[in-house]
């Protein structure tokens, strides 16, 4: 619930400065052998937003949205670097088909 509050705020805000803002937009599907680090390649993939013009005129940007305490007790005796470090892992996990290209 606390996530897609966030990803409808943030998608809410982008829209009055971003052009094409989109909510879970299908990523194109990719070739394993395009790319050489971590790529989802997984059929139908998608992230929580997209949208043109935040970095540039013709850039599209795209946002994959994660909540989390790090100061909640399942985090205690952990840096903010290990917690973070945990959720990208668990990103990966989670990814259906993530490959390493490197």
């Amino acid at each position: 619930m606390r996530h897609n509050s966030v990803k409808d705020s943030e998608t809410q805000i982008m829209r009055e400065v971003c052009r094409d803002v989109q909510t879970e937009p299908t990523l194109l599907p990719i070739n394993e052998n395009d790319y050489q680090r971590k790529v989802n390649i997984a059929d139908k993939a998608r992230l929580d937003i997209s949208a043109i013009r935040l970095w540039n005129s013709c850039e599209k940007t795209f946002f994959d949205i994660r909540i989390t305490h790090p100061t909640s007790q399942s985090y205690s005796g952990k840096s903010l670097a290990e917690v973070y470090q945990q959720h990208e892992k668990e990103k990966d996990k989670y990814n259906q088909r993530v490959i390493d290209l490197t």
